[in-house]
């Protein structure tokens, strides 16, 4: 039996229902089994746990979603589970681009999303930061060296991000990021939220096992390489 994965979707619009949250989500998969919508732990927003069929599935709709703008709201998603185990360790499969001209994260992360599975992004002033779910992946970004003018490198505990704000889609963005900082990815909705500490990663750690209590977490030796479809689709449609 095919074991089904769970997408984790935050910076849902408050407004938004179970129904909506299916039909948004069908348009980059047609594996969905189930839909779960809960509000976020400040309530300003909701979130959802999306079953799908498969991890091609998971990540068609993982590519469709990510850093995308609905209803005034950026979403945010990953294999359910994941951040929370793997967040005390930022650098495995880490990356750092130097320079690199990019306009958003969505932007930035499209462009990663060529070599494999990406984690997460974070645009920041003269550089950025990314992480992929496996190693694969990671070394396809460090074997092409420069993108979009920017120098890949391996990310280490020595190279330091700056604190900034960021303009984007008409959005401020406040982060400061140091190198004991932990991206927290759940903590706060959407990548538009301050960027936590370690503090945030244990708050949501209390957090998921009350929203996702029922949920079977993904371990990373099960999160391989995929050769994805990918769907390029306008995400600017309500919920």
């Amino acid at each position: 039996m095919q074991q089904e994965v769970v997408v984790y979707i935050t910076g849902i619009h408050p407004t938004a229902t179970r129904e909506s949250v299916h039909m948004y989500c069908k348009k980059f998969t047609g594996e969905i089994s189930k839909v779960e919508v809960f509000a976020s732990s400040d309530g300003r927003r909701k979130c959802a746990n999306v079953s799908v069929l498969s991890y091609i599935g998971a990540f068609n709709l993982i590519y469709g979603i990510n850093y995308t703008k609905v209803d005034g709201q950026v979403l945010y998603a990953n294999i359910c589970g994941y951040d929370v185990i793997n967040i005390q360790n930022e650098e495995l499969f880490s990356i750092f681009i130097s320079g690199g001209n990019f306009t958003s994260e969505r932007d930035l992360y499209e462009e990663l999303a060529l070599f494999g599975q990406v984690f997460r992004v974070k645009l920041l002033r003269g550089c950025a930061v990314a992480q992929f779910y496996n190693e694969e992946s990671m070394n396809r970004a460090l074997n092409v060296r420069y993108i979009r003018d920017g120098k890949i490198s391996k990310k280490t505990s020595k190279q330091k991000s700056t604190a900034l704000k960021i303009e984007k889609d008409d959005t401020s963005v406040h982060s400061k990021i140091s190198v004991h900082s932990k991206i927290s990815v759940h903590s706060k909705i959407s990548v538009h939220s301050k960027i936590s500490t370690q503090s945030k990663v244990s708050s949501k750690s209390r957090t998921s096992k009350i929203s996702n209590s029922n949920v079977s977490y993904i371990s990373r030796d099960k999160v391989g390489v995929f050769n994805f479809e990918i769907t390029r689709q306008s995400s600017t449609s309500a919920m």
